[in-house]
């Protein structure tokens, strides 16, 4: 502001003095970068009656109608189709894991059990309130229950599983045992089963089983 009381400038001249000052278009360039594209808007304010106003002129690249709105849209909207089918076929591979789990198990199958824990010193297998660290440990401990009575019979009606992000899920399911040591009569004991599933590869694998007795 001048000692004339004239906000330095350009004065605007002719105007009987309602127009105080005018200062020179001031161009502001924004730039957003969306999927490696750039687009421009081009924003140019005076000041009129020193109150500022700004009007917006797309710049070419953006186009009339706001095409990198449209784009931006349809990138979001095809993403969360892709999500959703990516979720749509964890779910279908987490079950079916589990079912070929428990199928491994009914069958006292050593070797499909092996394949489907996670191999190293990290899997966890809580059983009897005892826990057991480690692949090679839980496979044993499975072979000897293997020589009595060891079956499962998971309610799948209440099957249900927590996505821990891209490569892990954590399982619930009520599960009826008939376990009985060789030579003796088996006892049907229900369990809430929590598995949590880890993806190895394109495989998914059973990294903890912590089972929770149920209510009698």
């Amino acid at each position: 502001m001048g000692g004339n009381g004239r906000v330095q400038g350009s004065p605007v001249a002719g105007l009987g003095g309602s127009i105080k000052a005018a200062q020179e278009p001031e161009e502001l360039i924004g730039r957003t970068s969306t999927l490696g594209r750039t687009a421009a808007k081009r924003l140019t304010c005076v000041e009129w009656q020193c109150q500022p106003v700004c009007t917006a002129t797309p710049d070419a690249k953006t186009g009339e109608g706001g095409i990198m709105k449209n784009i931006i849209i349809t990138v979001l909207y095809m993403a969360i189709l892709g999500f959703g089918s990516a979720r749509a076929g964890d779910a279908e591979d987490i079950r079916a894991t589990f079912e070929r789990f428990v199928a491994a198990q009914n069958a006292h199958d050593t070797k499909a059990v092996a394949g489907m824990l996670k191999e190293g010193d990290d899997f966890l297998w809580i059983t009897r309130g005892t826990p057991i660290w480690g692949h090679d440990a839980a496979m044993k401990r499975f072979e000897a229950t293997y020589q009595g009575t060891w079956s499962l019979n998971p309610v799948m009606a209440d099957f249900r599983f927590i996505s821990l992000g891209h490569d892990a899920a954590q399982l619930f399911v009520p599960v009826i045992f008939q376990i009985g040591p060789p030579g003796q009569p088996a006892q049907t004991m229900k369990f809430f089963i929590n598995l949590t599933l880890v993806k190895v590869g394109s495989q998914w694998r059973v990294a903890s089983i912590l089972p929770v007795p149920a209510p009698a």
